[in-house]
């Protein structure tokens, strides 16, 4: 809902301040919730003591979970980016050593699709594929 939308549904000016409140109360309630419902319902109960401090305290909790979940999202690119790396890393050994140890763990690592992610990854470092690594790009490419 714009800022103009309530003032219109309510017959009145509100502060920003206000709006951001009033709105952020109206995307609480969900899709179920009509703009004029909301607005009525807004209209009787807006400077109630009770609704407020519910407001309140649902700010914050908005806030905290919003905090929250940014670390999380951080945390989770920065373990991606290891990951990555570490994949990276084992494809590297795999070939300097002619490991297929390093080699299916990277391709475990890759998740689904490995095989392929796996080919993808030496033919863009321009690593020489090996017998099975053919194989599998075969298989790739006629189930593709």
């Amino acid at each position: 809902m714009t800022k103009q939308e309530l003032e219109k549904l309510l017959g009145r000016e509100v502060t920003p301040t206000e709006f951001e409140t009033a709105n952020a109360m109206y995307m609480d309630c969900g899709e179920e919730v009509d703009k004029r419902q909301f607005a009525a319902d807004y209209a009787r109960h807006a400077d109630s003591i009770i609704l407020q401090g519910v407001i309140r305290t649902l700010a914050m909790e908005r806030d905290s979970f919003n905090s929250w979940r940014k670390q999380c999202n951080d945390s989770l690119a920065k373990l991606n980016s290891e990951r990555d790396e570490m994949i990276d890393f084992l494809i590297e050994q795999a070939h300097e050593t002619s490991s297929m140890d390093l080699r299916a763990k990277a391709i475990e690592m890759l998740g689904p699709n490995g095989k392929a992610r796996y080919i993808r990854i030496c033919l863009e470092k321009e690593y020489d594929l090996w017998g099975i690594d053919k194989k599998d790009l075969l298989t790739v490419l006629v189930t593709k």
